[in-house]
């Protein structure tokens, strides 16, 4: 058994090339840029102004929208709009890989079930054999010396129990 506390790793994210979206920009005949410096960000404001070629408002000409009269100039007004009006979708092309070490399966749980957009990996309970329970100790339950020691106690038991089940199931070098 051993106490633990939850780390999150942030391994990627979503950066712009910059020379490519200024070509795309000047390809269809606009001068548009974004007030923001977060690649993220950026991004989905590309995407959601593709949507509607909003990239300015319209001055008939082929490259904007004769429906746009105006548009929000800055990133995270547009943002905003976009969420409020629930287009989704372009949220998705900013991405970002985590690492979640340390975290409890309820934590986990709760990712994959609202994951709208989203990827998971997940250590294989198939493949990996816990021989010792990692935890972790709210402060709340820190602060109770009974809370503590019923905590710990009952821990102590579920390690105790998957490592009997392992003895008697006996999973090493089994094929699944």
């Amino acid at each position: 058994m051993i106490e633990t506390q939850p780390k999150v790793y942030c391994v990627a994210k979503t950066e712009i090339d910059d020379s490519k979206l200024e070509q795309f920009i000047s390809d269809i005949g606009q001068n548009w840029s974004s007030n923001t410096e977060n690649s993220a960000d950026e991004l989905i404001e590309v995407a959601g102004r593709l949507c509607y070629r909003s990239w300015a408002p319209y001055d008939g000409t082929s490259g904007t929208n004769q429906n746009v009269t105006r548009i929000r100039t800055d990133n995270s007004e547009y943002i905003r709009n976009i969420i409020k009006s629930n287009h989704g979708s372009v949220l998705e092309h900013a991405n970002i890989s985590m690492i979640f070490q340390d975290v409890s399966r309820v934590f986990t749980h709760e990712l994959v079930r609202h994951r709208a957009g989203m990827a998971y990996s997940q250590e294989s309970l198939r493949y990996v054999r816990l021989d010792q329970l990692k935890f972790w100790l709210p402060q709340e339950i820190k602060e109770n010396e009974e809370l503590t020691n019923l905590y710990i106690e009952t821990i102590e038991y579920l390690e105790g129990v998957q490592k009997r089940l392992n003895q008697i199931v006996n999973l090493e070098g089994k094929d699944f």
